[in-house]
């Protein structure tokens, strides 16, 4: 009895760690950098269980009387996962915010005040994408995807924003094809 017992209780405790070694070969963390509209665009970390992943991309930048910061989380999921190439699904968020200080007359025309102005919006995204794997431990990130653009309805107050020469937000939420892209490093490679 007692040897059955033992070997139950060794047995228990060597499937325990041979299941936890499992979920560590499993796990995949990346840093890099990403581009999406829908997704954020800056510095980016991914964190992959199995075939579920999250991504969080932020950047931010403060120049003289102008703020700019975004950030994106997606939630990512591998449909189908070969050698050196997975197939995902993807939903996104992006959150800007934007913040200039300009000079403006008063009603009267008599004085000049400073003006704060702020802009928030939200950007989602839903689609699908490629992530190809080169040389083990980097990764290139490619998705496509339908988006809502402008959620929260902001008007474009920001006339200092170096995409307005090519888009001139609505004051309401509109839908486009969005593409999003990313180049990760593997920082937990398993040998």
């Amino acid at each position: 009895m007692k040897y059955l017992l033992l070997t139950l209780v060794l047995s228990v405790i060597t499937f325990g760690k041979s299941q936890e070694l499992n979920c560590q070969a499993k796990n995949a963390q990346y840093v890099g950098v990403h581009f999406g509209p829908t997704t954020g665009m800056g510095v980016s970390y991914r964190l992959f269980k199995n075939k579920t992943g999250f991504q969080a991309t932020a950047l931010g930048y403060k120049h003289a009387t102008y703020i700019d910061f975004n950030t994106g989380l997606s939630l990512i999921h591998k449909l189908v996962s070969k050698k050196n190439v997975d197939f995902i699904s993807y939903l996104g968020s992006r959150f800007t915010y934007k913040e200039e200080k300009v000079l403006s007359l008063t009603s009267d025309n008599e004085d000049i005040i400073i003006k704060t102005l702020q802009e928030w919006r939200i950007n989602t995204s839903l689609g699908l994408g490629l992530q190809l794997r080169i040389f083990n431990h980097l990764e290139f990130s490619f998705q496509v995807g339908y988006a809502l653009f402008n959620a929260n309805g902001q008007r474009t107050l920001i006339k200092n924003n170096k995409f307005q020469r090519f888009i001139d937000h609505p004051g309401n939420p509109w839908t486009m094809v969005t593409g999003e892209i990313g180049l990760y490093y593997k920082i937990n490679r398993q040998k």
